[in-house]
């Protein structure tokens, strides 16, 4: 469980990897997306930077670790 060490909230901005279906041209260039997260590559983890959604604070993902 986390929680933000400077305000105590527990909602947070993180990057995650996914991947997306794509319509493309003739010549690979982008026109649409098709879905927006066909499979999660990588999740959010204790190595990542994690931002509070409240305060903004930041740091990696084991500073906001309930102890």
């Amino acid at each position: 469980m986390k929680k933000c060490p400077k305000c105590g909230c527990q909602s947070f901005n993180v990057t995650a990897h996914v991947t997306q279906d794509w319509v493309v041209d003739e010549y690979g260039n982008f026109l649409r997306c098709e879905d927006d997260c066909v499979e999660v590559t990588h999740r959010p983890d204790d190595e990542d930077v994690w931002n509070c959604a409240n305060c903004g604070y930041s740091a990696s993902g084991k500073e906001f670790n309930i102890h």
